[in-house]
């Protein structure tokens, strides 16, 4: 019966997470990375610093079948940038290989509290832009996606996280997307980022030899993979539904809230 409530767990977080993928355009892993990691600390026992890799390892490969998902309603809402995700995309690759390298060698306390911190600084950032009107078509500017598409990606490798908490306000803040634009296009963009973490978790995992209590490959869990995928996938449509029903400033204020929660919990944990 011990396996119910970290079950559980991961089954509640998966769902949020696929709804905060589709409707916000985010991996969702700041919701799944705390979850894996209060269950890999608290019911496995797992080392911190080799818990909070798995958690990121993890966490970054369940964004890419919700990102998938997410990115086929968003598409067939028109609102994704296709050339703006794939030149942001090219770099993210890339961040997310340097990133996930990172994640490997830094002490888990630090990144634990690095983390926390990422999500607090985005969540204010995007508070604090004012912008009294959205809408248009922003001027695509290459080498301005490019340097955020591997800064993104730099996080995105080292925290686990698809890159969405930091390229949707990026894309809304410093480009000048509508909030809804960004969000789509950040789904896709996401694709790219994930991507690169994932080799890299793959490769060190293995070759440092990380054993793990349950199925895995390199840091990342199998098992724990397939549970939060599986509930992912099945509502990140129901939150591009959404994110059509809701209005700008209603997804901002959601996105803004669940950045403080999770980095509350990562700080709590």
């Amino acid at each position: 019966m011990d396996f119910i409530l970290p079950l559980a767990v991961l089954v509640i977080a998966g769902l949020l997470a696929g709804l905060a993928a589709g409707m916000l355009g985010v991996g969702g892993s700041f919701i799944t990375v705390p979850a894996l990691y209060w269950v890999f600390v608290n019911f496995y026992g797992i080392d911190e610093t080799i818990a909070i890799r798995a958690a990121f390892a993890t966490g970054l490969a369940v964004v890419v079948p919700t990102a998938l998902s997410g990115v086929y309603g968003h598409n067939k809402s028109h609102n994704i940038e296709w050339k703006s995700a794939v030149t942001a995309g090219i770099t993210g690759f890339f961040g997310g290989l340097a990133g996930a390298y990172a994640a490997t060698v830094l002490d888990g306390e630090i990144l634990r509290f690095l983390f926390a911190g990422l999500l607090a600084v985005t969540a204010i950032r995007l508070f604090l832009d004012q912008r009294k009107k959205e809408g248009g078509i922003p001027v695509y500017d290459p080498f301005v996606l490019l340097a955020g598409g591997f800064i993104t990606g730099i996080a995105s490798g080292m925290f686990g996280i698809g890159g969405g908490v930091i390229l949707v306000p990026f894309l809304i803040v410093i480009v000048g997307f509508p909030t809804k634009k960004a969000v789509g296009t950040s789904s896709a963009y996401i694709l790219f980022s994930a991507a690169g973490g994932i080799i890299m978790y793959l490769f060190r995992g293995i070759g440092a030899g990380v054993y793990l209590p349950f199925p895995s490959a390199g840091y990342i869990s199998l098992l724990h993979f397939a549970v939060l995928a599986m509930a992912t996938v099945t509502m990140a449509n129901a939150g591009v539904f959404l994110n059509r029903k809701f209005n700008e400033k209603v997804i901002r204020v959601i996105f803004i809230i669940l950045l403080i929660f999770s980095a509350l919990e990562m700080i709590r944990a």
